[in-house]
């Protein structure tokens, strides 16, 4: 794959090139264009299952995205890898609705939600390798809330900073990620959920070197779903801080830890 750099660099599409950026990267990268065209995907009879294909991958791209958004504020630990990383998983759970015709499977995380337990939103820092001892946590789907308990940390005990920045601090975020239908032309929960909000609770930031006491995080949905066909998805990390000044601190992208705790 080519990379382009100077003063011609572009991005987009140019005759039979595309050109487009992709974070962690330095430059634009260029790959021709081949294949089918547009016109013939959404018309001819030989793309049929394509299209079926492409029908099934946006209703998990959409769900990706939903879960994603659960722990957006996450996002500057998480690598760019993970929007396709959740596709690859939740492909699993789609094949697994065996009541709908292929090309309109459902993506209901219910289903086996338990397949994104454990899931890395950064895969150069595991955070198994980070904190080393189990992390302590409660959920109840009735009552819409968790509780995450930390141990005391030791670095270099069971508390491994993924980077030498100074401070770290533990988030937690707790969302309701409703089951998603094919409907007409798109993927969509059966009833609305915009009124749905994720929820997000920080610890204060703490000094990555010397030992710290154990942390107690407690988040609750204060809006009820409109139904039950919805998973809780519980999602923690650890951010790594830089001083900015004196009385500000500030994440540093790429450098912290985070996975999907718990799935109800």
């Amino acid at each position: 794959m080519a990379k382009l750099k100077g003063p011609l660099a572009f991005t987009g599409k140019l005759q039979g090139l595309s050109a487009f950026t992709r974070e962690g990267t330095n430059g634009v990268i260029l790959r021709p264009r081949y294949g089918p065209s547009k016109t013939d995907i959404e018309t001819k009879p030989a793309f049929a299952n394509t299209r079926k294909n492409n029908k099934e991958f946006g209703g998990r791209s959409t769900v990706s995205k939903c879960i994603r958004d659960g722990y957006h504020t996450l996002k500057p630990i998480s690598d760019a890898t993970n929007l396709s990383r959740l596709n690859k998983l939740l492909k699993t759970i789609q094949e697994m609705d065996t009541l709908n015709e292929y090309g309109k499977r459902s993506v209901a995380l219910s289903l086996k939600g338990e397949l994104l337990e454990g899931f890395p939103l950064n895969q150069f820092h595991p955070f198994e390798s980070v904190l080393q001892n189990p992390v302590e946590y409660s959920m109840s789907r009735d009552k819409l809330m968790a509780v995450v308990t930390l141990p005391a940390l030791l670095p270099g005990v069971n508390f491994i900073p993924p980077t030498s920045h100074p401070y770290f601090r533990i988030a937690a975020t707790l969302n309701i990620v409703p089951d998603f239908y094919y409907h007409q032309v798109k993927y969509r929960p059966k009833v609305s959920y915009e009124s749905i909000h994720p929820q997000l609770v920080n610890s204060e930031w703490m000094a990555a070197h010397t030992r710290t006491e154990a942390v107690t995080l407690q988040l609750n949905m204060p809006v009820p779903p409109p139904n039950e066909e919805f998973s809780l998805v519980l999602t923690l990390g650890i951010e790594m801080g830089t001083a900015t000044s004196t009385t500000h601190i500030q994440t540093v992208k790429y450098a912290g830890s985070g996975k999907i705790l718990a799935v109800r």
